[in-house]
């Protein structure tokens, strides 16, 4: 059958070499159900939970499957590059921060975003701001303030111009 872009996602997810599990975190809708065999097929974790607060999925995925350390991509990544995301890790446990992504400071190109967390520090970040815009937008209160230690992986060249991301269908 055909490659779906989610098949893409997860299967170059899965030459991670540092990451225990995935999840598809997603909601409890009807027109989420597919996401069953996805999982079932790929041989990883569903969680469903909050529709509009993506953070509170969040937390309460790795809650309930007693995850201290969150690695995240958004599904619209299909191209993600899990050398980036094992990078990202080590540097997360070397540095001993809070927060360490490479999205920071833009260095890659758009669509090969990894952040790596504590879900203490998500948790503390959700509390501290309960707006819309953090609810919706994970991590972007721990990216704005201060409170928490963060890191942020360079690539060696600056190719932050180019969109390999799947926001419209323009991208597509």
């Amino acid at each position: 059958s055909n490659l779906r872009i989610i098949d893409l996602c997860i299967l170059r997810l899965k030459k991670n070499k540092l990451v225990k599990k995935i999840f598809l975190c997603t909601t409890k809708k009807k027109e989420d159900d597919k996401f069953k065999n996805i999982c079932k097929f790929y041989n990883i974790e569903l969680f469903r939970g909050s529709t509009n607060n993506v953070a509170k999925r969040v937390i309460d995925c790795a809650k309930q499957n007693n995850i201290k350390t969150i690695v995240r991509i958004t599904a619209d990544c299909p191209i993600i590059d899990s050398k980036i995301i094992d990078k990202c890790i080590n540097l997360h446990f070397k540095k001993k921060t809070d927060y360490t992504s490479n999205v920071l400071s833009l260095s890659f190109p758009d669509g090969l975003d990894v952040e790596v967390f504590k879900l203490e520090t998500l948790i503390e970040a959700q509390n501290l701001s309960r707006t819309k815009l953090n609810k919706e937008h994970v991590t972007n209160f721990i990216r704005k303030s201060k409170k928490f230690k963060k890191y942020n992986y360079n690539n060696e060249k600056n190719y932050s111009n180019r969109r390999w991301t799947l926001d419209n269908l323009k991208d597509y």
